[in-house]
């Protein structure tokens, strides 16, 4: 099965933290204040659930589909808590298994597992399952022209290669694909040492 993280799944937040500190969270939670109390927000390939808690802090009521491929990742998302604030549906499936449409879109580190070909169908399907004016909050990697963090980017798609069988072969400029949407770019933001970027777009 391609981009498998049941075996990794609990001590990714650990390796998370020894390569990256708190660097991937911190882009993930960027934006989160954006949106807006009420609202129905998908959350697709989101791990261990490492952006809950913070959602749950922002003190508004946010219903929630957790749409995850992993079973061991959903287990571990479940943990977390309490959510008093989050009235969570934790769907293990994919992009196919998208039904409804939302408000918010929250992809985490989650585009960059994907073939060129699935990539371009799976943003497709995103954006037509985001309403108009609506949010899409993105954290991930990019390429850049540092020579250690070209060399951090290929050790980790070997890694996951291996471990998790991912499709992708290595890093796709994810903005140039996001922007063939109609989506505008409001904000962004840089993280560590630029290799991790945040992105909140909205659809036109």
């Amino acid at each position: 099965m391609k981009n498998n993280f049941n075996l990794i799944a609990p001590i990714y937040d650990v390796l998370s933290w020894m390569v990256y500190g708190k660097e991937l969270l911190r882009a993930q939670v960027e934006y989160l204040n954006v949106i807006p109390a009420g609202a129905k927000v998908l959350i697709i390939g989101g791990g261990t659930g490492a952006c809950l808690e913070s959602l749950n802090k922002l003190n508004i009521p946010l219903e929630i589909i957790y749409l995850e491929a992993s079973s061991a990742m959903i287990e571990r998302a479940r943990r977390r808590g309490p959510l008093e604030n989050l009235c969570i549906n934790y769907q293990l499936g994919t992009e196919a298994d998208l039904r409804g449409d939302f408000d918010v879109i929250l992809t985490f580190f989650f585009l960059d597992l994907f073939s060129e070909s699935n990539l371009k169908k799976i943003i497709q399907a995103l954006y037509r399952s985001l309403k108009r004016d609506g949010i899409w909050l993105m954290a991930d990697f990019r390429n850049t022209e540092t020579l250690w963090q070209k060399q951090l980017i290929k050790v980790m798609y070997y890694f996951f290669r291996i471990v998790s069988r991912i499709e992708a072969n290595g890093l796709l400029d994810l903005q140039e694909y996001l922007s063939h949407q109609p989506l505008r770019l409001i904000n962004k933001k840089l993280f560590f040492h630029g290799m991790v970027a945040s992105h909140l777009y909205r659809k036109s």
